[in-house]
């Protein structure tokens, strides 16, 4: 097995550890291995471990940096969005995402693996949830409650969300599913406008 690639430009061990672990459980999710992390950073599993005493630890730190990253950029479109409509609003929030997702490449497979693998009554589906719930509430105060009920436009957004994630997670794997064409603005537009979704 190929050694991993050494990670360049953190100047804290904490750092180059986290932005180590966040390549290698984007690739593996938690099968990922503490001495393939440790050699990203040019450290052995020793030194990783006096910095983040388990794996546990060490995707909790990751997972709490992560979800504050999503929480602040996406907080600063909410806000950014008052007074536009809803659909407008989802729009900016998934072009957020999606602007993320390639600036700190691998971010949404470690959160569907975190989510798949997190036990019930977990602190990162309670920050979505939370997330959710944000969202929901700044779509609803911009209009969506007209034509919907609280309940459809929170399982709306959840279910854009999640999709989103999932596609981006997948990379190519869901490029394949998906296809060259992107449905999610029409499905928006369809949902929270009741406009006519044309075919592409």
């Amino acid at each position: 097995m190929a050694r991993p690639r050494r990670i360049a430009g953190a100047t804290d061990t904490s750092e180059q550890i986290l932005q180590a672990a966040r390549l290698e459980f984007a690739l593996h999710g938690f099968a990922c291995r503490l001495e393939d992390i440790a050699a990203r950073c040019g450290i052995r599993r020793a030194s990783l471990l006096h910095h983040f005493p388990s794996k546990q630890a060490l995707f909790d730190a990751l997972m709490s940096q992560l979800v504050e990253l999503v929480r602040s950029r996406l907080t600063a479109v909410l806000l950014a969005s008052t007074g536009q409509d809803h659909a407008t609003i989802m729009h900016r929030l998934t072009d957020e995402v999606r602007l993320l997702e390639q600036e700190e490449e691998g971010i949404a497979a470690i959160a569907l693996h975190a989510l798949l693998a997190e036990p019930e009554g977990g602190t990162l589906m309670a920050s979505f949830g939370l997330m959710i719930d944000m969202i929901t509430d700044l779509v609803l105060r911009a209009g969506a409650g007209h034509h919907r009920t609280a309940a459809e436009v929170r399982a709306a957004v959840a279910h854009l969300v999640m999709a989103e994630l999932s596609r981006l997670a997948l990379g190519a794997h869901g490029q394949s599913l998906w296809g060259e064409g992107d449905a999610l603005w029409p499905l928006v537009q369809a949902f929270f406008l009741d406009a006519e979704v044309s075919p592409t």
